[in-house]
């Protein structure tokens, strides 16, 4: 069941605040336990990869707080030919590259994102 605050989309904090209550007391007057979502998160390690011959794969760790997911960026000469697209909190991301059109020097960013946290993996190809 929904509070007349809820119904009438007045945060919780504003109530307690009109009544003289600090918004962490909230939970200790009504005797219902307070846990506080954590903050969404996500990192990688390492944050580059660069590689010097094609074709080629290799990773980073992924840290997060829920489940992530990969999406390209940028990506001059289309040097990632695959990559992992999504993982669970604890995970590792592939990224296989290919020729760049013969081009001595490529870049592509990855980026990562978990909730509302992102993180972004930098992948160079470098054959000068």
């Amino acid at each position: 069941m929904a509070s007349i605050a809820e119904i009438n989309g007045v945060p919780i904090a504003k109530i307690a605040e009109m009544n003289g209550v600090p918004a962490a007391k909230i939970a200790e007057v009504n005797r219902v336990p307070f846990i506080a979502a954590a903050p969404d998160s996500v990192s990688l390690n390492p944050t580059s990869l660069l590689f010097f011959s094609y074709p080629d794969t290799d990773g980073t760790q992924v840290t997060s707080s829920q489940a992530w997911t990969a999406t390209k960026i940028s990506d001059t000469y289309n040097l990632v030919n695959t990559f992992t697209a999504n993982g669970s909190s604890l995970g590792f991301l592939n990224v296989t590259i290919q020729d760049p059109g013969g081009q001595p020097f490529a870049s592509a960013t990855i980026r990562v994102t978990s909730g509302t946290a992102t993180a972004d993996l930098t992948v160079d190809f470098d054959n000068t």
